[in-house]
């Protein structure tokens, strides 16, 4: 049969990295789809994204930076409306369900959502369930939010359901592929309430109570991955290698002197002819302690034939700094973090290296803030704070706005002077407004106006009186 590819001698004129020559017939990596290998091994990559979490110091730090830096002190919601009363009334309501969000009754929302980037980084997704409440059960939306972890829906639940209907990976879906439900186990697998028994059964949540934090990779994929996949591997093995060598330090450490003997003390003398006995060794026995610890000023006696050496074991040797900067950087790529936030090193690089890794990570930072945590999380949440709060009368059409707009954390300027200067100049040429500027300070301009106004006629009643 003809081959048009297979052209010039009968080689082939394809891609290189799709042949299966020498070099890579041992590359033959699976062809599975993620959900495939999410259902194969993807509760024990999240086992393992964990215990990095809880355990390493980097893997830690990396989850903590994550947090920070996407929500910082919280993404606050601001209405666009027009009329002051109706704005005023509508930050109330918000504060006060603000502090009574968290269905545990531990955060507020801005906390609810530091807690669910770190679980969107460490577990690749997070769940939100709404709880509906009583009116009279709080005095502020008669709603909460609860929080579920990753391992609360199994990854290996599937069914075929009537009517076209099916269950992959834990989450319901129609014929065409819509979510319907979610089958939650009622608790965590891992923390069992007393008196429950090892057998869960599953719990069938509508979908339109339920909100699901991830950052899909690729099209079709339904279950997120940990952002430490590609980098458990390096953590575990540096961890590994420091341990091992931090032991083989401390048990050389714990030998300082040895004591030798030569073979004529011995009694092991190479001259055939000699037939007398060794001398009895003053020496205690085995199990007894050859020298007491160290102190300063210890004087050793030692019998005839006998040597003191001090014990001296190899070093790490040069390349060990340099070797674990290399493995920092890997894993700082693996994770997306810029390697001086991941080491609290920047000693590495000068200022403008540093300053151009930091605005980097910002915009990544912004950009999964923009596409995953605001429509996946905050506009969810304030349009069922619209709904309840008309349903209950806490809120009047007239206090709904038609737009609301979410302010990101502030980030610190690297270089203050510089920065301030920057935005100065960019005003003064109209290249951004004082809404943007302030904007990327965290800040709502009707806010600060207001302030600034209030200020402004509290200055002139002091000074008149």
């Amino acid at each position: 049969m003809f081959n048009p590819f297979r052209l010039f001698f009968g080689k082939s004129q394809g891609f290189e990295a799709g042949g299966m020559g020498r070099r890579v017939q041992e590359f033959a990596p699976a062809r599975h789809h993620v959900n495939a290998l999410i259902r194969a091994s993807g509760a024990t990559l999240t086992a393992r994204a964990r215990y990095l979490d809880y355990n390493d110091g980097y893997g830690g730090h990396a989850a903590d930076l994550w947090q920070t830096m996407v929500v910082g002190d919280g993404i606050k919601p601001r209405p666009n409306l027009d009329n002051q009363k109706d704005r005023e009334h509508w930050l109330n309501e918000w504060q006060l369900w603000n502090e009574v969000a968290d269905a545990d009754g531990l955060l507020d929302f801005y906390g609810l959502q530091s807690l669910i980037a770190r679980e969107a980084f460490v577990a690749g997704e997070c769940f939100v369930r709404f709880r509906s409440r009583r009116p009279g059960d709080m005095t502020a939306m008669p709603f909460q939010l609860q929080v579920y972890q990753s391992e609360m829906l199994d990854t290996s639940f599937d069914e075929v359901q009537s009517g076209g209907r099916f269950i992959k990976a834990g989450i319901e879906f129609n014929a065409l592929g819509q979510r319907l439900a979610y089958h939650f186990f009622p608790q965590h697998p891992g923390d069992q309430r007393p008196g429950t028994v090892t057998g869960l059964k599953r719990v069938r949540v509508p979908a339109s109570d339920v909100l699901h934090v991830m950052d899909p990779k690729c099209a079709g994929q339904i279950r997120g991955v940990s952002r430490y996949a590609k980098a458990i591997m390096p953590l575990h093995m540096l961890r590994s290698y420091d341990d091992n060598e931090m032991d083989r330090k401390r048990v050389a450490a714990a030998f300082a002197l040895a004591i030798t003997q030569n073979d004529q003390r011995d009694g092991w003398s190479d001259d055939e002819d000699n037939d007398e006995a060794p001398e009895p060794s003053t020496r205690p026995d085995d199990d007894d302690e050859l020298l007491d610890p160290l102190k300063t000023g210890t004087v050793v006696k030692l019998n005839e034939g006998e040597d003191v050496k001090a014990i001296s074991t190899a070093d790490v040797g040069g390349s060990y700094e340099a070797w674990q900067y290399r493995q920092l950087l890997r894993i700082s790529a693996a994770l997306g973090l810029p390697y001086s936030y991941l080491s609290a090193d920047p000693s590495r690089g000068n200022f403008s290296n540093v300053r151009t890794d930091i605005v980097r990570f910002r915009r990544q930072v912004k950009s999964w803030t923009c596409t995953v945590l605001m429509p996946q999380l905050c506009r969810p949440v304030v349009e069922r704070f619209h709904t309840v709060g008309l349903l209950s009368g806490r809120l009047l059409p007239a206090h709904v706005p038609p737009r609301v707009k979410y302010l990101p954390p502030r980030q610190e300027w690297v270089d203050p002077a510089k920065d301030v200067s920057a935005v100065e100049k960019e005003l003064k040429l109209k290249l951004k407004s004082r809404t943007e500027a302030l904007a990327e300070r965290g800040l709502d301009i009707e806010d600060v106006d207001r302030e600034l106004e209030r200020e402004s006629t509290d200055f002139w009643a002091d000074n008149e009186a």
